[in-house]
């Protein structure tokens, strides 16, 4: 039987790579935090209004197409972890990179998630 944080998690995503505000509101705590360690986006965004602003701008940056392939979601009680493989693209720039993700989960929603990509030059040159 499948944990109902992983359930949770795959919507997570899917409002993610869908660009859906509203799903992802829905799917954070008020205090939710984004600590993402690299990139042009690095920094702690804290409360659910900052986190979702680092997905908007995420989605901002790729203006010409963005695909989350979420790969493995593991997840219990208080922890999720995600293995997604994130492509985007503006114009002639492409970002194409593995990421883990490490959620903190507290009934049935994500209060924070930690951005770990797997090489932070990709990350640092496109963002």
């Amino acid at each position: 039987m499948t944990h109902d944080n992983v359930e949770m998690l795959r919507r997570f995503y899917a409002a993610y790579e869908g660009r859906d505000r509203s799903a992802l509101e829905t799917l954070l705590t008020d205090d939710a935090f984004a600590h993402v360690t690299g990139g042009g986006l690095a920094g702690i965004y804290r409360g659910r209004k900052q986190a979702i602003g680092f997905f908007a701008a995420v989605w901002d940056r790729a203006p010409d197409g963005f695909k989350l392939a979420l790969h493995d979601v593991l997840a219990n009680d208080h922890h999720g972890l995600a293995i997604v493989r994130v492509t985007a693209r503006r114009g002639d720039d492409r970002y194409s990179e593995w990421e883990t993700h490490v959620h903190e989960l507290t009934n049935g929603s994500s209060a924070g998630l930690f951005i770990y990509w797997n090489d932070t030059a990709p990350a640092d040159a496109y963002f």
